[in-house]
This record gives structure tokens, sequence and C-alpha cells, in this order.
């Protein structure tokens, strides 16, 4: 059975906007090249595969790649005498190519010094690093090709990350970061242990960004990866529709806060996407739909720099009042940003309460972790107008929010 991954997201938005709980969805049947019986044959030879030494080397130093990276490239197809050869996924190399310049990529970034009202002076960054990832994806393939190829199961592959030093320019007036454009606010009461210590490890990473004139600020890119590995912790997430625990929950309270201060900028909207729900922590002192959910690695926020001059991401953050500011220094260019009143449109009352066992917490013990919220559509424009006037932008933003029901943490242990 097969099906049709973007006529399915068009029914589920047609569904939303009219508030419909019946999809319509088409399912057709297709035949597949092989069966997962076909594939018992090459399974020794997968384990064999990854088993093998793999490093990535950066800089001189050396890390192992791991199997679930080796196994996420690989592949199947059959010859034309019917037997199943182990090949590598050109799309999963890509991706794998990405994911890799992300981790080793170093984005120049400056710090505020001193803010006189609007004004600030800030240190200029030591040079960044910029990964060729065309050229490692390259390299991935003509090394990976070769451990398909060998039968010795000691010999070493070593991938070379290929990367350019990034030079800053040369003084603080060449980047044209003299005052405050825009600012963008969040507030996070209630938020748990983990959560907190999740925004507060997103901010700090991203705090001090350059993004160059002409050049896109990639939410995902400057987070990094969203790991254990790298400081985040264990907190409640909306996946697959559901509330659970995973890493990094709460991260999206950051990328909520950059939105805001984005939109206030003026600045163009790249990528975006809402929460599937609303969620209580980005409506303290907000209105509805001005929310921007991140999920590595495919669902991104993303806007441009289309200013004349660097602009600065910085953040500082409240823990006392649990307060998240993002702003956006550079130089004014004279243009202005209205934002309608979001419309609530359309609203779908929410469904009973859902309960999630939890064993840390002594058993009958319940902790309401998300409000219930109704759904339905919300919109809002925003028109950006140079300093003569003319319009620049116009963006209608549609938000569709699922109806959610109010959320427990059950204790069960004894």
């Amino acid at each position: 059975k097969k099906l049709n991954a973007k006529d399915f997201k068009k029914e589920v938005l047609r569904a939303l906007s009219k508030g419909n709980t019946e999809l319509n969805v088409q399912i057709k049947d297709f035949t597949p090249s092989f069966y997962a019986s076909d594939l018992a044959g090459v399974k020794n030879d997968v384990e064999a595969i990854i088993s093998k030494k793999v490093f990535i080397e950066f800089n001189g130093k050396k890390e192992p790649l791991t199997k679930q990276d080796i196994l996420k490239v690989l592949d199947f197809s059959k010859t034309k005498q019917g037997d199943i050869q182990i090949v590598l996924n050109p799309t999963a190399l890509k991706n794998l190519a990405i994911k890799l310049s992300e981790n080793y990529e170093v984005t120049p970034r400056g710090t505020v010094l001193k803010v006189n009202g609007d004004t600030i002076d800030f240190t200029p960054p030591v040079k960044g690093i910029s990964v060729r990832t065309s050229e490692l994806e390259a390299n991935l393939k003509s090394t990976l090709e070769k451990l398909l190829q060998s039968s010795n199961l000691e010999e070493e592959f070593v991938i070379l990350i290929p990367y350019d030093e990034v030079n800053p320019p040369v003084s603080q007036n060449d980047y044209g970061i003299t005052e405050l454009i825009a600012e963008g606010v969040s507030y996070f009461k209630g938020s748990d242990y983990n959560r907190v210590r999740n925004i507060i490890t997103a901010s700090s990473k991203i705090k001090g960004t350059l993004v160059a004139p002409g050049e896109t600020f990639s939410f995902n890119k400057a987070v990094g990866p969203i790991t254990l590995e790298s400081g985040f912790n264990q907190a409640y997430v909306i996946s697959k529709g559901r509330t659970t625990l995973g890493t990094g929950g709460g991260v999206c309270q950051v990328s909520t806060t950059v939105y805001r201060a984005a939109l206030n900028a003026g600045l163009p909207i790249v990528k975006r996407t809402s929460h599937s729900y609303r969620v209580s922590y980005y409506e303290q002192q907000a209105p509805l739909g001005l929310d921007a959910t991140i999920y590595q690695p495919s669902v991104d926020l993303v806007f441009k720099n289309d200013t004349k001059n660097y602009i600065l991401v910085y953040t500082e953050l409240d823990e006392k009042e649990s307060k998240l500011s993002v702003k956006i220094y550079g130089t004014k260019d004279g243009r202005t940003v209205t934002i309608t009143e979001p419309k609530y449109e359309k609203p779908i009352p929410p469904p009973p309460a859902r309960y999630i066992d939890d064993p840390s917490l002594p058993k009958g013990k319940l902790i309401q972790v998300e409000y219930p919220a109704w759904g339905g559509l919300v919109t809002y424009t925003r028109i950006v107008k140079d300093k003569d006037g003319n319009i620049m932008y116009k963006d209608d933003f549609k938000n569709y929010y699922t109806p959610w029901a109010a959320v427990y943490k059950r204790g069960t242990k004894e």
C-alpha cells in the first residue's frame, strides 16, 4: 500500500480549515522491488559492514562514525539475475553530509559588551569554520564505497571533513551593528527543571550569532545538534501528535522567541512552522499564533537578513521571572512593521483529558503538564514598509491547531 504524502497533507489542512474530523485519503496498491524476506541473505553482510572501523577526521582529530549513521546510508537493489546487493542511498548520503557539516561548522559570533539605551558595543568574533558540504558528500561516497567492497574486517576507513576558515570583518565598524532593531519576548512560567535547562542551553548556543547581509539565519544550524551529548536534557516534547519525553523539550520556547524578534524586525521569514496544537507557554502575555516549532533535521526556523549590514542575534534570560528575550541588533533602515491582531477562526473544542504514567512520581500524584486547548485556524498579516512608505512585504500567516486535551503526569512509583 502507498500513500501520497503531498495529497495527504493537503487533505489534512483542508479538513482542519473546515473543522472536519473525516479525511478522504486515497491509498494505492503497488508492487515493491523486493520483500523483507529477500533481505535475509544479506543480513550478515550488513552486520559486517556496520562493525567496521570508520572514522571522521576533522583538523587532525578522529572520532568514530556511528553504526546508526552507516546503517542509514545503506540501501538495497536487485540485479538482473535477481540477487540483492548492498548499495549507498544518495539522499541519505546528502543528509549525512549536511548533518556532519552542521556538527563541525562554527559561525562567527559576537559578544555584547555594553548597551547604552538602544546602542551597543560588542567584540568582533574570532574566525569561524565553514564545511565544504559537497566535497564532504563526495568523500563520504568514495570512502563508503570502498567500505562496501572491502572484505578486511580490520581495515580502517577515514572520512576527511573539508573546511575553510571564515574571516570576520576587520573591525567593529565593518559590521554596521550599532543599535537595537527589534526584540522578541516569551515567558515560560510553570516549566519543569529540565525544560528550563533546555531553554537556557539553547538560548546560550544561539547567543551572539552573526548573519551577513543577504544571508539567512537557520535556528537548527545556530543551535547545533539537540542531543544529550550537546548538553540537552530529557523533557516533554510534541512528537507524532503526542506529548512525550524527548531530548530537548523546551527548545521551541527559544525558536518561538527568535521568530517573534524576526517578525518584529520586518525580516523575511523563509521557513516557519507553527506547533501542531496550542501550547500554553507560548500564550503567556502573548496573542495566539506567534509560535514556531523546530524538529531536527527537517523542521527549521529560517529568516533572511535583507538589510545592508550584519545583524547580531542576542539572547537574554531572566530565570527568576521566567522570561526570555531575543534581541536583533544591526542598523535600522527606516522600515516599519505592522502586525494585525490574530483572528481565531473555526474553533474546535478539546477532547477529554489524557494521563501519562511517570515512574519518577509517587503513585497517585498528578501533575498537569498541558492544559486543554481549543483547535482551529489562527490568521494574521504582517505588512513591512520601507522608509518612504512603500510596501516591501505583505505576509499572511495561517496557523492550523489541532484541539488538545489536558495532559497530566500520573505517578506510578511504589
